[in-house]
């Protein structure tokens, strides 16, 4: 696209410095979930799955989410009442992966039954239900909807790097006024991130080896 004319040497430089400062950040985030689980399998597992919800799933539930008003708009079939089921389904799992991951931070400091499996899951089912009680009570749906749109964006597409590569390639992907503002907190979060997952990993790193 380059060579073609079809991007500046700014856009070149903007993509490769995002592409690097999140590979930074996954990177990172693959060593801290290494150092943390038991196993490379689940230490796998945890990255790409983290990985693929944040970049991926975001944008898709953003769209998901966006089309909830469709809920009033009086059709009644039932090709369209399955479609709405799997669509807030789906939007409301990508949600629960990011709760739950706070809730596992909690009680696996509070409680001794964090480490049983049967808890673990119990909890995770615990918390998919409450957020799917959440997105089918109108008025509560609407508020969380309402409290995580700015700009007419979900605030978590601010640092998305793929939301950050669109507004790059085409500024009106996104709001204009923003598409500056996606790049640069899309950057400051991949490098923030990359540094924390970085300390947590020599903390985890350095506590094993004293034991």
């Amino acid at each position: 696209m380059f060579l073609l004319g079809g991007v500046s040497p700014g856009q070149v430089a903007l993509a490769y410095a995002i592409i690097l400062l999140t590979a930074a950040a996954v990177n990172s985030l693959g060593v801290m979930f290494s150092c943390y689980l038991a196993s490379t399998r689940a230490a796998t597992f945890a990255t790409y799955l983290v990985t693929v919800l944040f970049l991926a799933g975001l944008p898709i539930a953003n769209e998901i989410l966006q089309g909830v008003s469709g809920y009033g708009s009086g059709n009644t079939s039932t090709g369209y009442a399955i479609g709405i089921t799997l669509a807030v389904a789906f939007a409301a799992g990508i949600i629960t992966v990011f709760i739950f991951g706070i809730v596992a931070l909690i009680l696996r400091r509070t409680t001794s039954h964090w480490n049983s499996r049967t808890f673990r899951m119990w909890s995770f089912g615990t918390t998919y239900a409450v957020v799917l009680l959440a997105f089918n009570i109108p008025s509560v749906c609407w508020a969380i909807i309402n409290s995580l749109q700015v700009g007419g964006m979900f605030i978590l597409l601010y640092i998305n790097a793929f939301v950050a590569m669109a507004a790059i390639i085409n500024p009106y992907t996104a709001n204009p006024a923003n598409s500056y503002l996606i790049i640069i907190l899309t950057m400051l979060f991949s490098a923030g991130c990359a540094y924390l997952f970085r300390n947590l990993s020599i903390n985890r790193f350095n506590a094993i080896r004293r034991v």
